[in-house]
């Protein structure tokens, strides 16, 4: 074994999935061959009972018992989230994670968030422990989004962050726009390393298929919510239905409130054209349904769901927004928009669906970048990164 690696995520891997998750789960399957790999989690409180994601036999998981399954809202439902959760869970994950200071071997353990996922790592010193909080997104806008109407919460994460990002030995991000985001506040910019999401090209490229035959199918595969442009496409495609001589179906597939958007799309008089479904393991088979798809999250970081999209060979509409402008560009991959107006997203649509050649051919470019980011690349990149850090070399990028 090259050494070990600690992983520390404030969610029920594996029982939920998300971004970071997916991340993780790849990490595990690829590394745990080399490297003795444990996770540290939430215990499951999501109340699914099949894992969503699938873990080798030889990955231990410490799921940590928090109260965010207690039946404690209203006022004290803040309270509960952030003492009964995420700093109960960074307290026991920290005595977790002192064993490691004693460890003979090269011990690396990497927080999925900079913040309360960071601070375990605190706990755990020595020359064999290496430190290592990953930045996948706007961790202080997240903490803003938990408790919205108590800024004294989010100091307390700007506080944990602050230390996370002096106290990492590295800083591992999922984009250059989440570097370029995050270097005002990191004194030591040396530790800085971009090391973007990957995707499974063997998989996704089989789900371009050929040509579709009428209606073409706009979709989204994300998490269904006003953040992550939802709303706004449900807007556009109510507005793309009124033109006449336009014939198109719209697909959502995501977790989320499914219901809600249902409702939205039915009162719309769109309940014969969008359809709603919820998350699916097999994101491939979703996005064979589609011909073109919508990237508006207004985020950080090169999203999975962006590089699925990719090497499936859609034809994208994503704003035009550093999170998607570092690897897409206009009329060359993609036709990118100012922001989610719902006429300019409607025109961008309707363009696509009309003209069949430039979809197909902003689909094949899409397919041709995405070959950079399959998980092979990203793999031998994080060991790299690791071996660089466990001789004490910077591991600059």
């Amino acid at each position: 074994m090259k050494g070990r690696l600690v992983f520390v995520i404030d969610s029920p891997f594996p029982y939920r999935s998300g971004g970071r998750e997916t991340w993780l789960s790849r990490m595990a399957n690829m590394l745990h061959d080399d490297y003795s790999v444990t996770i540290i989690s939430l215990m499951n409180y999501t109340g699914r009972k099949e894992p969503f994601y699938e873990v080798p036999q030889d990955v231990r998981i410490l799921k940590v018992p928090t109260l965010l399954n207690a039946r404690i809202g209203g006022r004290f439902s803040a309270l509960k989230q952030l003492f009964g959760g995420l700093l109960l869970f960074s307290l026991t994950a920290g005595l977790l994670a002192m064993r490691y200071s004693f460890s003979r071997t090269a011990t690396f353990i990497i927080a999925l968030n900079p913040g309360h996922a960071f601070f375990p790592a605190l706990f755990a010193s020595g020359s064999r422990v290496h430190r290592i909080a990953c930045v996948r997104g706007n961790y202080l806008k997240e903490m803003g989004s938990l408790f919205p109407k108590a800024d004294r919460y989010v100091g307390i994460a700007r506080g944990l962050q602050r230390e996370g990002f002096r106290r990492a030995d590295l800083i591992l991000t999922n984009g250059y726009d989440t570097s370029a985001a995050i270097r005002p506040h990191v004194s030591d910019q040396g530790k800085i390393v971009t090391l973007p999401n990957g995707v499974d090209n063997d998989c996704f490229s089989r789900a371009s298929g050929g040509k579709r035959s009428e209606p073409k199918v706009v979709g989204m595969v994300c998490t269904l919510s006003s953040l992550r442009g939802t709303d706004a496409a449900i807007a556009a495609a109510a507005n793309l239905n009124k033109r006449p001589g336009v014939s198109f179906r719209m697909l959502l597939v995501g977790k989320g409130d499914i219901a809600r958007y249902s409702r939205m799309a039915h009162d719309l008089a769109l309940g014969d054209i969008v359809e709603v479904r919820s998350e699916t393991k097999y994101v491939d088979r979703a996005l064979a349904e589609m011909d073109i798809t919508l990237a508006l999250t207004d985020g950080w970081g090169i999203s999975h769901s962006l590089l699925e999209e990719m090497s499936a060979g859609k034809a994208i509409i994503a704003l035009d927004s550093p999170a998607y402008t570092q690897v897409l560009e206009d009329g060359v991959n993609s036709l990118l928009v100012e922001d989610r107006d719902t006429r300019v997203l409607a025109d961008a649509m309707e363009r696509l669906i009309r003209d069949e050649e430039l979809a197909s051919r902003l689909g094949e470019r899409a397919q041709d970048e995405a070959m950079k980011y399959d998980w092979s690349i990203v793999e031998k990149r994080f060991r790299d990164i690791l071996t660089s850090l466990s001789r004490g070399k910077p591991a600059r990028g």
